[in-house]
């Protein structure tokens, strides 16, 4: 019986029956944590424009737009975010900039920031609160517009700026197709 465990075939035997365990485990664990993750992120699309819902995004029913969410960290509310897309208007950010300055708001110039290799123009509401940015693109013949109500100066600095990153991680996942 002693000589069963030292034999050299035995062993061979054993360490192939523990490799082809922790081999399936592993498959197992990887797999699992694939799920996981695919479970956890969740990517939203609107015709041709895909977007992360990032975490404290919470979607609600509004008439205005075509998908709306209301951005929360803690249990404080972050702002909204609201994403509509209609047919192609070039003059859309300038036409809501005048809507904006007749209701008294202080708006900064348009501006271009390149978003995955599409460039959106956007401009930022000041000496105002909550702030309001715009961002839009005209893109095969549609315009894709997102209005962002950031509330974050109502809230203290650590969650303004865990806000503030929920808002830019959303921005940056935008993508054109």
């Amino acid at each position: 019986m002693s000589n069963k465990y030292f034999s050299y075939s035995f062993q061979v035997h054993r360490t192939r029956k523990t490799i082809i365990i922790f081999i399936i485990f592993v498959i197992v664990l990887v797999g699992g944590f694939l799920l996981f993750y695919r479970s956890k992120r969740h990517i939203d699309k609107i015709d041709k424009l895909s977007y992360d819902v990032v975490l404290g995004m919470n979607e609600f029913e509004d008439n205005s737009c075509d998908k709306i969410y209301r951005m929360s960290y803690k249990e404080s509310t972050c702002g909204t975010v609201c994403v509509n897309v209609s047919k192609s208007d070039k003059n859309f950010l300038n036409t809501t900039k005048d809507n904006l300055k007749k209701n008294g708001f202080t708006v900064g110039k348009i501006k271009e920031k390149e978003i995955n290799k599409n460039n959106w123009s956007y401009f930022t509401t000041s000496k105002a609160t909550p702030s309001i940015s715009y961002y839009a693109i005209d893109y095969g013949n549609k315009l894709y517009s997102i209005e962002i109500i950031n509330q974050t100066e109502y809230l203290s600095k650590t969650k303004a700026k865990e806000c503030n990153k929920g808002f830019n991680k959303m921005l940056k996942s935008i993508k054109l197709k």
